[in-house]
């Protein structure tokens, strides 16, 4: 898995005992989560994502196994779509 600063772009699923997201995400701790479950958060707070949020973390999935891939593909498929959504995204920003 790609980081940057340290921080994962994503956790390798169940490597930690849980499901697609770390126990850091479960627990609240900022500093151990991944860009990706930073995002997520992001969205459970209806927070604005940028795309270029969305493209950086799907940017390093070939740098993921299968499983992670398999669980990860479809939330930041979730996130993107929501992105587009919001008001303030600059998706809808003209050229």
């Amino acid at each position: 898995m790609g980081t940057t600063n340290i921080r994962p772009v994503v956790h390798e699923v169940f490597k930690e005992g849980t499901y697609a997201l770390s126990p850091a995400f479960y627990t609240g701790d900022k500093a151990k989560q991944s860009h990706l479950e930073l995002l997520v958060t992001k969205y459970l707070k209806d927070e604005t994502i940028t795309p270029e949020e969305i493209q950086h973390v799907y940017s390093d999935y070939k740098n993921w196994n299968p499983l992670t891939r398999f669980y990860s593909i479809p939330i930041i498929s979730l996130l993107a779509m929501y992105s587009m959504d919001k008001p303030s995204s600059s998706w809808l920003k003209p050229y």
